[in-house]
């Protein structure tokens, strides 16, 4: 029988809340207590959603990650262990997870800026490559993307995310 390689090609990773200020240019420090509001009742609402429309709140796994939280989302070391106990050799993991909010990346509840989108999402670059470099042969991370109004910062945020060795944006 021929080895087979599984690669998960749909993870998402986001960014605990807790960290969100130790990436985030300062200058936008001001919109996170709204933004924090925006992000917990977002997952809330989305789960409640899931529930009622018959979705997967259900699911034993999901409901035990509502109650115990989702450190398989930021947590490099959890998301080895797991890939290792389901024989995934690598992820393709994308920015953004619903369950823990973005950066003014992805959707919200309120408008902000669109210089805290840029903002947001060079903070969520600069945490996924901090974060996810301990297994960068097994973590394949594509690099959130600003909203591309200035072409030059989108081309420098390219290079720069192929720099820290993202394989897509």
């Amino acid at each position: 029988m021929e080895n087979v390689i599984f690669v998960s090609s749909d993870s998402h990773a986001g960014m605990p809340k807790e960290l969100w200020s130790e990436y985030l240019d300062p200058r936008f420090h001001d919109l996170l207590p709204s933004l924090h509001h925006d992000n917990t009742m977002y997952p809330i609402a989305v789960h409640f959603l899931g529930a009622v429309l018959g979705g997967t709140a259900s699911l034993d796994e999901v409901r035990e990650a509502h109650a115990t939280g989702f450190g398989g989302l930021y947590d490099a070391e959890l998301r080895l262990e797991a890939m290792d106990l389901d024989g995934v050799a690598a992820e393709l993991i994308f920015h953004g997870d619903g369950r823990l909010g973005d950066l003014f990346h992805n959707g919200t509840n309120r408008k902000y800026p669109i210089e805290a989108w840029q903002a947001g999402s060079e903070a969520w670059n600069r945490w996924a490559a901090d974060n996810f470099s301990v297994a960068p042969e097994r973590f394949l991370v594509v690099a959130a993307i600003g909203p591309c109004t200035d072409i030059d910062v989108a081309v420098a945020d390219v290079h720069r995310n192929a720099d820290r060795g993202f394989v897509g944006t």
